[in-house]
């Protein structure tokens, strides 16, 4: 899917990963991929991606996901009691909650995110939300790349904004067309470029 949306004032930040749960949901487990700076749109540029985050959690940490391989140290969101790294970046949540991982030091406009995410439940209610964000603000707005698992185990996609205001969708959600069920792994890429307006691309598929 892709969404053109208009973008706001500067932003600094990157959270890796979240997660709310909308049934009884009570463990997820999270693996992201690079994160890479998209080159700019100009004719001048280098059609090379640096990275700007990297991490293959081979460590073990309680208590927050600790510093990543490239990028920083995260910032827990949520309870950091909740989080862990054992071989994979672990966030538990309770029914209704959210959880999620912030890396501060990392600042840029552009980028390409993804990262595989495991859920160890099935869905219920209104499903489990995953999302990727970009271009967080100091005062907490931001893009978010949005993937819905169903009870029906379909995988959903949304893109949307958080603001002053509070969150608001960017166009429909998007059935991927592809099934999951606890414990298998599905893949969430996105990308963030432009800004005035600014375009947000997103795909989803499984592992494998």
């Amino acid at each position: 899917m892709s969404r053109t949306v208009r973008a706001g004032r500067p932003f600094a930040g990157i959270i890796i990963a979240g997660a709310l749960a909308g049934g009884s949901f009570t463990g997820m487990l999270a693996v992201p991929g690079p994160v890479a700076a998209l080159p700019s749109s100009s004719p001048e540029a280098t059609a090379t991606a640096a990275t700007i985050v990297s991490d293959t959690f081979s460590r073990s940490v309680s208590g927050g996901w600790g510093r990543a391989d490239v990028g920083g140290t995260y910032t827990p969101v949520g309870d950091v009691s909740k989080q862990a790294v054992d071989g994979a970046g672990r966030l538990t949540l309770t029914r209704g909650g959210a959880q999620g991982a912030l890396l501060p030091e990392v600042g840029v406009q552009d980028v390409s995110l993804r990262f595989r995410v495991r859920t160890d439940r099935a869905p219920t209610g209104n499903g489990q939300f995953v999302y990727g964000v970009a271009r967080r603000s100091k005062a907490g707005s931001e893009y978010r790349a949005k993937l819905r698992l169903t009870p029906q185990g379909e995988v959903r996609l949304r893109a949307s904004r958080v603001g002053a205001t509070g969150e608001v969708d960017l166009g429909p959600e998007v059935a991927t067309g592809i099934s999951h069920r606890a414990g298998t792994d599905i893949w969430l890429h996105a990308e963030f470029s432009g800004k005035d307006p600014t375009t947000i691309r997103i795909r989803a598929w499984p592992s494998g």
